[in-house]
């Protein structure tokens, strides 16, 4: 694991602070900066991703739009799949065929109407000619300071981001990262198929609840199992208020010498040729974590316990989030005073309906981990986990009063 990180004092959150380094300033200039091996000065190293959008020099609402992948890249495969022999893949940052990493997509900036704050949003796909962004699942702000020095931290690499700030003794961070499924509740995201023709709600086929068929290319029907659910979607097309997901079943599936049928259940919206099955392709999340609440998170969709799924918009953010849940007393329990070792823990992705009641689980985020907080000092402690340093970034209180230590990545320590 490569992570870059940087770690300075600002001044004001702005991208230009009359050339005293804001904190927007300075996180357009790192977001952008490739990689390198354990950068240990300011401006040696950064995750690599891309600014598709700048707008920066708005007086009212400065901002930009930041991606894993290239602006080209992110329109000429709105959901996140392309063309490789023949077979729709999952397209992945390097640009081999290799791996898997789908298009994770943010806008940073501030309102100054709203003093003190920095506003993240989380999307699925941008599009760039039309200057949209589409499929919002995410919208919170952290808190900084307006004329004044303060500390911020980044760190981040070709999957995930963190952006914290320190406002006297208080940490703010909001990160953005990869989550992978458990193969018991989610399949795999490599198996897709993209419909060769498009669905209607007007057809006499999909109307009065009836079940249809559609068209995929050969051999993608061997990604699915009948009497399973998964998630179709469309990024690209439509206006901010037309639903994009849904939830179906597959009833049953034909193969034939030109293309492959999957029969599916009905479809609540209309989806264009092009949109995507999949069990659950944009394995992203988003989080925001402040020193009053840790638990404020996103995936890009959800299916709650019905066929009715949802997908955040832009004009309209579903209420359901997902929790990232933690065995505490696991934790505890495994940290006995007499052998100083410690235990650490991924969290746990759980659909919520609220209440504390939980409907589905999806898996668990690739950007943090958990553990107790015993003799760690905040941003200096840290963990060794799998020869990755992890630092201890912030505390949160769980059931039974139970404080964990929030870990971010830090550096390779087989290296350092």
């Amino acid at each position: 694991m490569i992570v870059n990180r940087e770690q300075d004092q600002c001044f004001g959150r702005g991208f230009n602070e009359g050339g005293t380094g804001g904190l927007l300033e300075n996180f357009y200039d790192w977001v952008q900066r490739k990689p390198v091996d354990n950068p240990v000065s300011k401006s040696t190293g950064g995750p690599g991703w891309y600014v598709i959008e700048d707008n920066r020099t708005d007086l009212s609402n400065p901002y930009i739009i930041v991606s894993n992948h290239d602006a080209s890249t992110v329109q000429n495969f709105p959901n996140s799949c392309y063309i490789y022999e023949g077979v729709n893949k999952v397209y992945p940052q390097d640009g081999s065929t290799s791996s898997l990493n789908p298009h994770k997509v943010f806008k940073v900036g501030y309102n100054t109407a709203s003093p003190g704050n920095i506003l993240f949003e989380a999307y699925t796909w941008y599009d760039t000619c039309a200057s949209e962004y589409n499929n919002r699942y995410y919208s919170e702000s952290i808190g900084t300071l307006d004329g004044a020095a303060f500390v911020y931290d980044f760190r981040g690499g070709p999957n995930f981001i963190s952006l914290g700030t320190r406002r006297g003794f208080n940490w703010d961070f909001f990160q953005v990262g990869d989550w992978t499924g458990d193969d018991r509740y989610v399949e795999s995201a490599d198996k897709t198929a993209v419909l060769m023709e498009s669905i209607s709600t007007t057809d006499v086929s999909w109307s009065a609840g009836n079940d249809a068929s559609v068209k995929v290319a050969v051999g993608e029907s061997q990604n699915f199992t009948i009497d399973k659910y998964y998630y179709i979607y469309d990024a690209s097309s439509g206006t901010q208020s037309t639903p994009w997901v849904n939830y179906v079943k597959i009833l049953d599936k034909i193969e034939t010498p030109s293309f492959d049928i999957l029969h599916l259940d009905v479809s609540r919206y209309d989806f264009p040729t092009g949109s995507v099955l999949s069990p659950y392709l944009h394995r992203s999340y988003a989080w925001q974590r402040d020193y009053v609440s840790y638990n404020d998170a996103k995936i890009p969709y959800v299916s709650m316990k019905s066929t009715d799924p949802y997908w955040y918009q832009i004009a309209q953010e579903n209420y359901v989030d997902v929790n990232f849940d933690f065995d505490s007393r696991f934790l505890f329990t495994m940290s006995p005073e007499e052998v100083r070792g410690y235990a650490v823990q991924r969290a746990l992705i759980c659909e919520s309906e609220g209440s504390n009641k939980y409907n589905r689980v999806y898996g668990y985020p690739l950007g943090f981990y958990a553990s107790d907080d015993d003799d760690l000092t905040q941003m200096l402690g840290g963990r060794i986990i799998d020869s990755t340093r992890y630092i201890y970034a912030a505390s949160f209180s769980e059931t039974y009063t139970l404080t964990l230590a929030f870990l971010l990545p830090d550096y390779d320590s087989t290296t350092a």
